[in-house]
């Protein structure tokens, strides 16, 4: 191909005959930085123009690599058309990427010019393939060899001028005007897996690749700052620095370590061989014929320290305690079952409750509430489903004490994102230091946070910002969550969503399947097995067919509730085991009012279950229907009623066979009369 080429401004622009069509005519093809009306390229790569047939960009790219166009000098026929935005920005701005093209006028210049080319190859010692890798050009105008500078994005953010004889005054290597200091990468772009030498020049870093290092360097000379606009760049790698010998060279080597101490993996300052001599730098050892001794070299690098560098949860934890023979395994302490030591919920964890509806989660989430309350311990309930009323009304028929519920619990309603108020929240929690914090509404709380939770990035945000933090004041967290619709009856694993639902809980998850629905005025039973238990402590008390737990809800019309956590059972072994229970509390109670009636003949029934109740026999509810049931001739007939003042109903001990109130002492053992 035959081309014409000029330069005005700084643009290069390419005419030559439009390939994609027969046309003798060598300006009817443009190829340049920029368009007619000055406005820049935004991929890096040329823009092209067909002025003779407005031929389209796809035929015009094949036209010119079948002409011999190498195709990576081109933009995709398909595909973005702009590079992809890193998440992370630059610090500071930068200036308009210089209209660089890759077979742009500076390159061919000297691509041209065997003479100038020989002075890099002679007195720089780069090779042939090294100048043409690193674009280096030619400008007329600056009379200057030129080194361009590109970012990750392989935007021209940088333009370096060489001269090798400058005039008086004039430095070696200067910057285009405008455009400061930026991170030199000679080649391709950094493989985060490779050692990187950073280096004190341009000329060191290109030694350094084509001798098979990865290295790079800044623009700004031996005595600037890494550029914070190109820092991440070098995030996560290991770095050596390979300044020069004299005292200003190891001077900025150490700010570059500095610099560099909280991005890089690791930083280590090398020293180069006392025989270079005070100015002795990279590209002396390599055009020595020493090359071979950098590897030493930077074996011998002398790592930075980092006294001051935030390492925060990432720093190596100490093992003593864990390894000690007087180490115990982490059990569990909240939420016990009655008449044992297994308890479901570890400190300073995440658990899950995860169930269908009416599977009694919330019961048995303010049972553990319930008991955490009445140990003095403080409780925090995050709601995105009830009400205030809803849940503590709940706690006060379970028989918690309103002062009890007022002293130690926290009810929080949220209707706004977590995120704006996190801190206030965390601080609060370590103010109280909670035992138990219950997320009731898994699926409301992350829509709530614009959260999806089939999405498992999302899942695991929701774990970060919200559960673990609470989990690190030491309570137990514990959510509740549904079933997905297909698992409702089954035995699967996990709840709704995503399956780092499962994978995120670090304590236990749990599942409720119902076996008598817990509706009120009934009896409700829901056996509660593991699906996950890491910490293993709670799993080995498991019962293989019966689970860890029968969760047992007794609801009464009156709004008296009585939830227990038992030893696994069959559900007849639960009625005969409950039926005998409450006959034996209700006979104590029994026995109590017929002695207290002996001492206070004539009570109203509010003095009598005042009494019982004071005396711990339960609600009064509960009493008043023991009561009516001894006044029922045909059940007990053991209390008989007279109408007093103002209608009053007096209450009396009666004979069932002659309705006489009863003398005689009263039985220690039966509180009944022995006469």
């Amino acid at each position: 191909m035959k081309w014409q080429t000029s330069e005005t401004r700084g643009q290069v622009s390419i005419y030559t005959r439009a390939v994609c069509h027969e046309d003798r005519d060598l300006q009817s093809l443009s190829i340049g930085s920029h368009d007619s009306r000055g406005k820049a390229s935004a991929t890096g790569y040329p823009m092209v123009y067909c002025h003779a047939r407005h031929c389209d960009y796809a035929t015009i790219r094949a036209a010119l690599v079948k002409a011999g166009v190498p195709p990576e000098l081109l933009r995709p026929a398909h595909g973005p058309k702009a590079p992809a935005k890193r998440s992370k920005p630059p610090v500071r701005a930068v200036q308009q990427p210089l209209p660089i093209v890759r077979e742009g006028a500076w390159m061919l210049a000297l691509r041209g010019d065997a003479e100038k080319r020989s002075v890099l190859v002679e007195r720089r010692g780069l090779s042939e393939e090294s100048i043409d890798a690193a674009l280096i050009g030619w400008s007329t105008k600056h009379q200057r060899y030129t080194i361009p500078v590109f970012d990750e994005h392989d935007r021209c953010v940088g333009l370096r001028l060489y001269a090798p004889d400058p005039a008086k005054g004039q430095p070696k290597m200067k910057g285009l005007p405008g455009y400061g200091n930026r991170l030199y990468v000679p080649g391709d772009d950094l493989d985060p897996h490779r050692r990187t030498l950073y280096c004190a020049g341009e000329w060191d870093a290109l030694m350094a690749v084509e001798h098979g290092w990865q290295a790079v360097t800044h623009t700004g000379g031996e005595g600037a700052h890494v550029p914070e606009a190109d820092r991440h760049r070098l995030a996560g790698m290991d770095v050596i620095v390979v300044y020069d010998a004299d005292e200003a060279g190891q001077k900025g080597a150490q700010r570059v370590a500095e610099d560099l101490q909280d991005v890089a993996r690791s930083v280590a300052i090398a020293q180069l061989p006392d025989d270079l001599g005070d100015k002795g730098d990279l590209s002396d050892l390599f055009n020595a014929g020493r090359g071979s001794e950098l590897r030493a070299i930077v074996g011998r690098a002398t790592a930075w320290d980092l006294p001051d560098a935030y390492i925060g949860s990432w720093a190596v934890q100490e093992l003593q305690d864990v390894l000690a023979d007087s180490y115990e395994p982490e059990t569990p302490t909240i939420c016990r079952r009655i008449k044992s030591d297994v308890a479901l919920f570890y400190p300073g964890r995440v658990h899950a409750l995860i169930s269908e509806s009416e599977a009694g989660k919330t019961w048995l989430a303010l049972h553990a509430a319930h008991q955490e309350l009445e140990a003095g311990r403080v409780v925090y309930y995050l709601d995105f489903e009830d009400t205030r009323h809803g849940v503590v009304r709940r706690l006060i028929s379970m028989g918690c004490p309103p002062e009890v519920i007022e002293r130690g619990f926290r009810y929080i309603q949220p209707d706004e994102a977590f995120k704006p108020v996190r801190e206030a929240v965390l601080a609060a929690l370590r103010r109280d230091r909670p035992s138990l914090v219950v997320v009731d509404g898994v699926t409301e709380a992350m829509v709530q946070n614009s959260w999806k939770q089939n999405a498992n990035d999302e899942i695991a945000e929701f774990f970060q910002i919200l559960l673990r933090p609470m989990a690190a004041t030491g309570a137990a967290v514990v959510m509740l969550d549904h079933l997905p619709k297909s698992e409702e009856g089954s035995a699967g694993r996990g709840a709704i969503g995503g399956v780092a639902k499962l994978n995120g809980i670090d304590g236990a998850a749990y599942r409720l399947k119902p076996v008598r629905p817990i509706v009120k005025g009934r009896e409700g039973l829901s056996r509660v097995t593991i699906d996950k238990d890491r910490p293993g402590e709670v799993k080995r008390h498991q019962d293989d067919k019966k689970g860890i737990a029968d969760l047992i809800v007794d609801s009464d019309e009156d709004d008296g509730v009585q939830v227990f956590l038992a030893l696994p059972t069959t559900s007849r072994e639960f009625l005969e085991q409950r039926a005998a229970a409450t006959e034996a509390a209700d006979a104590e109670t029994r026995t109590f009012i017929e002695t207290y009636l002996r001492e206070n003949p004539g009570a109203t029934q509010n003095a009598v279950k005042d009494a019982c109740h004071a005396k711990g026999h339960g609600a009064k509810e509960k009493i008043g229907r023991i009561l009516e049931a001894m006044r029922d001739p045909e059940r007990f007939g053991t209390v008989r009623v007279e109408s007093g003042p103002n209608n009053s109903k007096r209450h009396y001990l009666a004979d069932m066979s002659t309705g006489v109130p009863v003398s005689g002492q009263v039985s220690q053992d039966t509180g009944k009369d022995t006469q």
